[in-house]
């Protein structure tokens, strides 16, 4: 009569340890090694999608430095009055 609810996964001896680590963490959600790869190819995916916005996105308000001077020095001109 076992005490634990809870039933133990076996694994086959060549299963990648990220596998078994996404099955045993998933909550029930992942139930053999084909959803685990899918899971961990989705979290790669995510992953570089991320990564190319936060490489490409930052393209909102940039200033070249002419008119970044030119800006500093027409307020140094009015605080000057």
């Amino acid at each position: 009569m076992p005490f634990n609810d809870q039933e133990e996964q076996y694994f086959f001896p060549d299963t990648p340890k990220m596998v078994q680590w996404v099955i045993k963490h998933s909550g029930g959600l992942v139930k053999d090694e084909r959803q685990a790869n899918f899971v961990l190819l989705g979290i790669i995916a995510l992953a570089i999608i991320i990564s190319l916005v936060l490489i490409f996105g930052s393209g909102g308000t940039s200033y070249d430095d002419q008119s970044y001077n030119e800006s500093i020095y027409e307020e140094e001109l009015l605080n000057d009055f």
